[in-house]
């Protein structure tokens, strides 16, 4: 049976990245290409992981780790009212990675109401 973060980072790594399928797409214009996917996946209900990369750096209050800070929106357009999109960095997703935490109560909720409406996410990916 896998633990809760476990269960959780494997649902966020499952998601589609939008920027990672952009940039394999076009050198150019990668953000306006990953909200052209954003608006395509949304149509066919399809959840999504839009990513930002940030001007600026992290430091794990942990480990110390630094790199780069990136700011995440997770949608599920199948999802109840309140679970159906959530905001989160790389920061929180390093601490569930790399030290065993737990990812905060929205995001939980998020990926429990993920389970719920996209059962075939981890069999499909």
């Amino acid at each position: 049976m896998l633990s809760d973060g476990t269960r959780s980072l494997a649902l966020f790594d499952a998601l589609p990245d939008l920027l990672s399928l952009a940039r394999r797409r076009s050198v150019d214009d990668v953000y306006d290409l990953q909200e052209k996917l954003r608006r395509e996946y949304r149509s066919r209900g399809d959840a999504i992981k839009w990513s930002m990369p940030l001007r600026h750096f992290r430091q794990c209050e942990v480990c110390g780790a630094k790199g780069a800070e990136i700011k995440y929106e997770l949608e599920n357009s199948k999802a109840r009212e309140g679970a159906a999109a959530v905001q989160l960095y790389e920061s929180e997703v390093h601490r569930v990675r790399e030290h065993g935490e737990d990812f905060s109560s929205p995001v939980m909720h998020f990926f429990d109401e993920l389970v719920r409406t996209s059962a075939d996410l981890l069999r499909t990916r």
